[in-house]
């Protein structure tokens, strides 16, 4: 069960580091037309822990609002879609595996997560929630690597 558990965490949070890098490069690419100054405001700024992912969602929905407003009429929902996405992959990556109930020995697909957010609750993913997310990331990079001069 850990493995699986362990394994699914680790798909999604790759798979969001993708969008994030997708985000990124649509951030680069409207502000910086010479393909060094993009690459190293990547580098240097989006790309790396001095920018988290809400702050970047934010000015990466501004941008688009202004520049791909087709995107938002096509996803209305997108705001809350890619917040949605981030607090996955916060839960993923920071809560504990539980280990205090009794597994199901038949059920090898479910996991249970600790969440301690001013209490402790479990989380329960299983394999179509895993799915889900994957899904909801691989359509949302499919979008936004359209709006890429050079799609990744």
């Amino acid at each position: 069960q850990m493995e699986t558990t362990g394994l699914m965490r680790g798909v999604i949070i790759n798979e969001v580091i993708f969008l994030e890098r997708v985000m990124d490069i649509y951030i680069a690419q409207y502000f910086c037309e010479d393909k060094n100054k993009r690459e190293q405001l990547q580098v240097l700024i989006l790309s790396n822990e001095r920018m988290e992912y809400g702050s970047k969602k934010q000015v990466f929905y501004y941008i688009l609002k202004k520049q791909n407003p087709e995107i938002l009429q096509k996803y209305p929902d997108l705001d809350k879609r890619l917040d949605d996405i981030g607090a996955q992959r916060n839960i993923l990556a920071h809560c504990l595996m539980d280990s205090t109930i009794e597994w199901d020995k038949s059920d090898k697909k479910t996991s249970y997560l600790l969440r301690f957010k001013n209490k402790t609750s479990r989380e329960t993913y299983d394999q179509n929630r895993f799915n889900e997310i994957l899904k909801e990331i691989d359509n949302l990079v499919k979008e936004f690597q359209k709006l890429l001069i050079k799609p990744v």
